[in-house]
């Protein structure tokens, strides 16, 4: 059995699509081939988000967006496999800061 390092449509095929001028260059070709592979396999988009949040790349939002799912969704999702979400807030000044700001809004 080959290895994907041995498998000429592999080594070959992304200079070859190009050359063919189906592509400007291989990062247009990569980037439809992995869009491809998400919409084949939703699920993927999961665990990247899933991993990217962990990671700190994203944020719970973008994360959510990236899998396909609301916040709320994506958050039963993280804490169903035990994914801390923790909330940054900024110092004590910063806050008293906005929540003044937020009752000068109500008035």
């Amino acid at each position: 059995m080959e290895t994907l390092e041995h498998d000429p449509l592999v080594e070959h095929g992304l200079a070859a699509v190009v050359r063919a001028g189906l592509f400007r260059n291989e990062a247009e070709a990569v980037r439809d081939a992995v869009s491809t592979w998400f919409a084949v396999k939703p699920n993927l988009r999961l665990e990247v988000a899933i991993e990217l949040f962990k990671e700190g790349k994203v944020t719970l939002n973008c994360a959510a967006e990236m899998a396909g799912l609301n916040r709320w969704q994506f958050q039963d999702i993280l804490t169903q496999r035990g994914v801390k979400i923790e909330i940054v807030a900024g110092s004590d000044e910063e806050l008293a800061v906005a929540v003044e700001a937020i009752g000068n809004r109500m008035r």
